[in-house]
């Protein structure tokens, strides 16, 4: 699976243009897209040789937006044009829109920039490297002015139990249905929070979702495949 994303910053200040051209001390991510659901082993990146170290996390999409930390990536040596980035083993990625953050050690300088279109943007946080990411992306700005492509290959994902979550949006209850007996349920509210876990036997539960403030959760099973439900 291919994936090929834009990674853009602003150009009126010539000391920060250098730390984002080199992703030195800041995360900088570019959106993908997964197309089967299914557990998520490398990254297989395209890049300059330059021999610094680099850390990568994946968080989901919001509307064109990265928003929750799903995994990271083992810190590695960006010493060959192809590299194969090791992801935590049992990452698991629903079929969707997600964002691959970057975090370099600085002076990477690994990117060539392109400020052709003043209107490409990014999403960008200070972080020094060797820090951790954060748990969510609320804190990240969009920045204008510079683009970066960048050709991300990921590995062929095996097929998982299907998962059914309906209705969405509800205004009363969820009902979470599954191929396989068996499974864990951890609902999570827009803040990251977890404000409800529920376990069953059976292939279905329904979670009473009536009580609950209106707006963003977020339904995990197993721990691993993760659904964005409203609540209106």
């Amino acid at each position: 699976m291919l994936c090929t994303g834009i990674v853009n910053a602003q150009n009126n200040l010539n000391r920060f243009d250098t730390d984002i051209l080199s992703s030195s001390n800041y995360i900088i991510g570019t959106p993908y897209e997964v197309h089967e659901s299914g557990q998520l082993n490398v990254i297989k990146m395209k890049c300059n040789a330059t021999g610094v170290n680099v850390q990568f996390a994946i968080y989901s999409d919001d509307g064109n937006a990265p928003d929750q930390l799903i995994t990271t990536s083992e810190v590695m040596k960006m010493n060959a044009t192809e590299m194969i980035i090791p992801l935590e083993e049992g990452t698991v990625l629903e079929k969707g829109n997600y964002w691959i953050m970057a975090n370099y050690e600085k002076g990477g300088k690994h990117l060539k920039g392109d400020v052709s279109n003043d209107a490409s943007e990014v999403y960008y946080f200070a972080n020094q490297f060797g820090g951790e990411f954060p748990s969510n992306a609320y804190a990240f700005d969009k920045y204008l002015g510079h683009s970066f492509p960048i050709a991300l290959e990921l590995s062929e994902i095996e097929p998982l139990f299907k998962v059914e979550v309906f209705p969405n949006p509800t205004t009363t209850n969820v009902n979470v249905s599954t191929s396989k007996e068996g499974f864990h349920i951890d609902l999570i509210d827009h803040l990251g929070r977890i404000v409800g876990t529920y376990d069953t036997s059976t292939k279905e539960v329904d979670i009473d979702m009536s009580q609950r403030s209106k707006g963003r959760y977020f339904i995990k099973v197993n721990n691993q495949l993760t659904y964005q439900i409203i609540k209106e």
